[in-house]
Protein backbone atom coordinates (compact mmCIF):
# COMPACT_ATOMS: atom_id res chain seq x y z
CA UNK A 1 0.00 0.00 0.00
CA UNK A 2 3.11 2.35 0.66
CA UNK A 3 4.39 1.54 -2.63
CA UNK A 4 1.30 2.53 -4.52
CA UNK A 5 1.33 5.47 -2.69
CA UNK A 6 4.41 7.13 -3.37
CA UNK A 7 3.97 6.81 -6.89
CA UNK A 8 0.76 8.81 -6.44
CA UNK A 9 2.50 11.14 -4.82
CA UNK A 10 5.22 11.75 -6.94
CA UNK A 11 2.57 12.16 -9.91
CA UNK A 12 1.32 15.30 -7.92
CA UNK A 13 4.58 16.92 -7.31
CA UNK A 14 4.54 16.78 -10.63
CA UNK A 15 1.04 18.41 -11.79
CA UNK A 16 2.03 21.56 -9.16
CA UNK A 17 4.64 22.07 -11.24
CA UNK A 18 2.37 22.20 -14.53
CA UNK A 19 -0.57 24.50 -13.15
CA UNK A 20 0.79 27.69 -15.04
CA UNK A 21 2.59 28.75 -17.92
CA UNK A 22 5.80 30.67 -18.72
CA UNK A 23 5.48 33.60 -16.55
CA UNK A 24 5.65 31.50 -13.50
CA UNK A 25 6.19 28.15 -12.30
CA UNK A 26 4.81 26.30 -8.86
CA UNK A 27 7.96 24.76 -7.19
CA UNK A 28 7.85 21.88 -4.55
CA UNK A 29 11.34 21.33 -2.50
CA UNK A 30 11.77 18.66 -0.35
CA UNK A 31 13.12 19.54 3.08
CA UNK A 32 13.21 16.20 5.23
CA UNK A 33 16.62 16.84 5.57
CA UNK A 34 16.87 20.56 6.54
CA UNK A 35 18.47 20.84 9.74
CA UNK A 36 16.28 22.65 12.83
CA UNK A 37 16.85 26.28 12.96
CA UNK A 38 17.48 26.30 9.39
CA UNK A 39 15.82 28.38 6.40
CA UNK A 40 13.95 27.41 3.80
CA UNK A 41 12.09 28.93 1.14
CA UNK A 42 8.58 28.15 1.03
CA UNK A 43 5.54 26.89 2.86
CA UNK A 44 6.50 23.49 4.73
CA UNK A 45 3.67 21.08 4.35
CA UNK A 46 3.20 17.16 4.24
CA UNK A 47 1.51 15.15 1.67
CA UNK A 48 -1.25 12.05 3.18
CA UNK A 49 -0.62 8.32 2.82
CA UNK A 50 -2.50 5.92 3.43
CA UNK A 51 -1.95 3.45 6.48
CA UNK A 52 -3.31 0.26 8.10
CA UNK A 53 -4.08 1.38 11.71
CA UNK A 54 -3.99 -1.63 13.73
CA UNK A 55 -5.70 -2.20 17.73
CA UNK A 56 -4.15 -5.26 19.88
CA UNK A 57 -5.02 -5.49 23.47
CA UNK A 58 -2.90 -7.66 25.29
CA UNK A 59 -4.43 -11.79 26.90
CA UNK A 60 -4.08 -13.11 30.20
CA UNK A 61 -1.36 -15.57 28.59
CA UNK A 62 0.54 -12.40 27.69
CA UNK A 63 0.08 -12.19 23.70
CA UNK A 64 -1.54 -9.97 21.91
CA UNK A 65 -4.75 -10.17 19.55
CA UNK A 66 -5.70 -7.54 16.93
CA UNK A 67 -8.85 -6.46 17.97
CA UNK A 68 -9.80 -3.44 15.05
CA UNK A 69 -8.20 -2.72 11.60
CA UNK A 70 -9.09 0.36 9.26
CA UNK A 71 -7.02 1.53 6.45
CA UNK A 72 -6.70 5.82 7.05
CA UNK A 73 -5.54 8.73 5.24
CA UNK A 74 -2.72 10.03 7.64
CA UNK A 75 0.16 12.53 7.05
CA UNK A 76 3.36 10.84 5.38
CA UNK A 77 5.93 11.34 8.95
CA UNK A 78 8.83 10.63 6.66
CA UNK A 79 9.07 13.17 4.25
CA UNK A 80 7.88 16.94 4.68
CA UNK A 81 7.95 19.69 1.59
CA UNK A 82 7.79 23.25 0.98
CA UNK A 83 6.17 24.92 -1.79
CA UNK A 84 7.23 27.85 -3.66
CA UNK A 85 7.04 29.45 -7.04
CA UNK A 86 9.70 30.78 -9.38
CA UNK A 87 8.38 34.25 -10.23
CA UNK A 88 9.29 35.58 -13.87
CA UNK A 89 10.12 39.35 -15.37
CA UNK A 90 7.50 41.57 -15.65
CA UNK A 91 4.33 40.39 -13.91
CA UNK A 92 2.59 40.32 -10.51
CA UNK A 93 2.16 37.17 -8.59
CA UNK A 94 -0.48 35.66 -5.67
CA UNK A 95 0.32 32.48 -4.83
CA UNK A 96 -1.55 30.49 -1.93
CA UNK A 97 -0.93 27.62 -0.27
CA UNK A 98 -4.02 25.38 1.72
CA UNK A 99 -3.16 22.99 3.91
CA UNK A 100 -5.90 20.34 5.86
CA UNK A 101 -5.40 20.66 9.84
CA UNK A 102 -3.33 17.66 9.77
CA UNK A 103 -0.89 19.72 7.69
CA UNK A 104 -1.18 18.03 4.41
CA UNK A 105 -1.53 19.92 1.22
CA UNK A 106 -4.99 20.63 0.01
CA UNK A 107 -4.53 22.97 -2.40
CA UNK A 108 -2.83 25.39 -3.69
CA UNK A 109 -3.04 28.70 -6.69
CA UNK A 110 -1.04 30.85 -8.39
CA UNK A 111 -2.08 33.72 -10.24
CA UNK A 112 -0.41 35.49 -12.55
CA UNK A 113 -0.75 39.34 -14.23
CA UNK A 114 1.36 40.16 -16.78
CA UNK A 115 3.17 43.71 -16.67
CA UNK A 116 5.30 44.01 -19.66
CA UNK A 117 3.32 46.82 -20.89
CA UNK A 118 3.19 48.43 -17.54
CA UNK A 119 7.13 47.67 -16.93
CA UNK A 120 8.34 48.48 -20.57
CA UNK A 121 6.45 52.07 -20.16
CA UNK A 122 8.21 52.86 -16.35
CA UNK A 123 11.38 51.60 -18.36
CA UNK A 124 10.94 54.22 -20.83
CA UNK A 125 9.86 57.03 -18.24
CA UNK A 126 13.21 56.05 -16.75
CA UNK A 127 15.74 56.51 -19.44
CA UNK A 128 13.60 59.94 -20.81
CA UNK A 129 14.44 61.15 -16.98
CA UNK A 130 17.99 60.28 -16.95
CA UNK A 131 18.77 61.18 -20.41
CA UNK A 132 16.41 64.96 -19.03
CA UNK A 133 18.86 65.00 -16.06
CA UNK A 134 21.90 64.25 -18.10
CA UNK A 135 21.52 66.71 -20.73
CA UNK A 136 20.45 69.38 -17.85
CA UNK A 137 23.93 68.85 -15.97
CA UNK A 138 25.93 68.86 -19.86
CA UNK A 139 24.06 72.17 -19.93
CA UNK A 140 25.00 73.64 -16.40
CA UNK A 141 28.09 72.46 -17.42
CA UNK A 142 27.76 74.34 -20.64
CA UNK A 143 27.06 77.23 -19.12
CA UNK A 144 29.80 77.07 -16.36
CA UNK A 145 32.41 76.80 -18.84
CA UNK A 146 30.96 79.90 -20.62
CA UNK A 147 31.09 81.93 -17.75
CA UNK A 148 34.39 80.66 -17.07
CA UNK A 149 35.54 82.05 -20.21
CA UNK A 150 33.71 85.50 -20.00
CA UNK A 151 35.52 85.96 -16.44
CA UNK A 152 39.25 85.21 -17.59
CA UNK A 153 38.42 87.43 -21.17
CA UNK A 154 37.61 90.85 -18.18
CA UNK A 155 40.71 89.57 -16.37
CA UNK A 156 43.02 89.79 -19.08
CA UNK A 157 40.97 92.83 -20.62
CA UNK A 158 41.23 94.47 -17.40
CA UNK A 159 45.15 94.16 -16.76
CA UNK A 160 45.45 95.45 -20.20
CA UNK A 161 43.90 98.27 -19.15
CA UNK A 162 45.74 98.70 -15.73
CA UNK A 163 49.40 98.36 -18.09
CA UNK A 164 48.19 101.41 -20.40
CA UNK A 165 47.34 103.25 -17.29
CA UNK A 166 50.96 102.76 -15.81
CA UNK A 167 52.34 103.41 -19.23
CA UNK A 168 50.82 106.88 -19.34
CA UNK A 169 52.05 107.57 -15.45
CA UNK A 170 55.61 107.07 -16.80
CA UNK A 171 55.09 109.55 -19.20
CA UNK A 172 53.40 111.97 -17.10
CA UNK A 173 56.33 112.10 -14.66
CA UNK A 174 58.69 111.66 -18.02
CA UNK A 175 57.29 114.95 -18.82
CA UNK A 176 58.43 118.24 -17.38
CA UNK A 177 55.57 120.32 -18.45
CA UNK A 178 52.84 117.99 -16.51
CA UNK A 179 51.40 119.55 -13.54
CA UNK A 180 51.27 118.32 -10.71
CA UNK A 181 47.61 117.79 -10.48
CA UNK A 182 47.73 115.63 -13.98
CA UNK A 183 50.44 113.52 -11.83
CA UNK A 184 48.26 112.69 -8.74
CA UNK A 185 45.43 111.86 -11.28
CA UNK A 186 47.48 109.74 -13.46
CA UNK A 187 48.70 107.88 -10.66
CA UNK A 188 44.97 107.19 -8.84
CA UNK A 189 44.30 106.03 -12.28
CA UNK A 190 47.17 103.30 -12.58
CA UNK A 191 46.25 102.09 -8.82
CA UNK A 192 42.03 102.18 -9.58
CA UNK A 193 43.21 100.12 -12.63
CA UNK A 194 45.40 97.47 -11.02
CA UNK A 195 42.45 96.78 -8.02
CA UNK A 196 40.17 95.99 -10.94
CA UNK A 197 42.65 94.12 -12.36
CA UNK A 198 43.47 92.27 -9.36
CA UNK A 199 39.74 91.51 -8.29
CA UNK A 200 39.13 90.80 -12.15
CA UNK A 201 41.82 87.89 -11.65
CA UNK A 202 40.97 87.06 -8.46
CA UNK A 203 37.23 85.95 -9.59
CA UNK A 204 38.38 84.00 -12.24
CA UNK A 205 40.77 81.90 -10.57
CA UNK A 206 44.02 83.61 -11.95
CA UNK A 207 46.97 84.22 -10.66
CA UNK A 208 46.68 88.60 -9.19
CA UNK A 209 48.89 90.59 -11.29
CA UNK A 210 51.33 93.20 -10.12
CA UNK A 211 52.15 90.93 -7.28
CA UNK A 212 56.19 92.35 -7.10
CA UNK A 213 54.72 96.03 -7.62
Amino acid sequence: MRTACYAIQAASAICIGSLVGCSAVNKVYDITNVQAGQTISGVPFRLADKYRVRVFRLQKDGTYKEVYSESRSMPDQERIYAANFDAKMLSDHGFKVELNADNTLKTTSLKTAQKATESISALADEVITNRTAREERHAVDRTGATTQRSLEASAIELKGKADIAEAQLKAALADPSTTAVDRVSARATLELARKKAIDAAVEAGLPAPFAGS
